[in-house]
């Protein structure tokens, strides 16, 4: 695998291994944990499997070729796509670190960030309001920056929260994440753990407010555990 790979580039890899065996309904590798930051032995095991489905050598090990098959297979990059967003003012910054991460979702089966930004400005807030934004392709958008105070969650505690939102209405016609999300949105959970180092607890925005956000059928327990 040559150079240790970052704690955050495990988690990418084995995340879209696991879009990998979910897609092609292969055999789950005992312990196989697509959230911890490091590619130990269950890992390898599961990306056998992977490569042997691909028609690879089974090396265990992560590779450029591998990648390659994932990506022409429509697997989510889980790059986090950076944007200069033209803020209407000055962004407050956090103080201290954020205890928890709220989950939203944004109430339309199709919304796009750009949306998303356009309706935050209409709201008469300084630009979009939550940390992430993710799209049911499993395009993952940067939205605040970390460091900064959010608009999203209708209270200071909830605001002080990195927010993450995700397309679709899911107390509505949206009955199942699609896999790209949800694995997006896993990816997402880590990811944030992994900047803050700690485990942020998760919280909906209904915990914050009377509101049925991100909605009953969205898959909570899936995304976070």
């Amino acid at each position: 695998m040559g150079k240790t790979p970052k704690p955050i580039q495990c988690v990418r890899r084995k995340l879209r291994i696991l879009w990998a065996v979910e897609k092609f309904e292969l055999k789950r590798a005992p312990g196989f944990g697509p959230k911890t930051g490091r590619f130990g032995r269950p890992a390898q095991e599961q990306t056998k499997i992977v490569q042997r489905h691909f028609g690879m050598r089974a090396t265990g090990q992560w590779s450029t070729a591998l990648k390659r098959r994932l990506d022409k297979a429509g697997a989510p990059s889980l790059i986090v796509v950076k944007h200069k967003w033209p803020w209407r003012g000055a962004l407050s910054r956090r103080i201290g670190k954020p205890i928890a991460k709220v989950w939203h979702h944004a109430a339309a089966v199709r919304m796009t960030v750009q949306q998303v930004w356009n309706t935050h400005i209409n709201n008469g807030w300084t630009g979009i309001g939550y940390t992430r934004y993710i799209e049911k392709s499993g395009r993952i958008h940067a939205g605040r920056p970390l460091w900064a105070y959010g608009a999203h969650a209708g209270t200071s505690a909830g605001n002080a929260q990195p927010g993450i939102c995700c397309e679709g209405n899911y107390d509505g016609p949206d009955r199942v994440m699609p896999l790209e999300q949800r694995i997006a949105a896993m990816f997402v959970d880590a990811e944030l753990d992994i900047y803050f180092g700690r485990k942020l607890v998760d919280k909906r925005h209904r915990d914050y407010v009377p509101t049925a956000c991100p909605g009953r059928h969205f898959p909570f327990k899936q995304v976070t555990s």
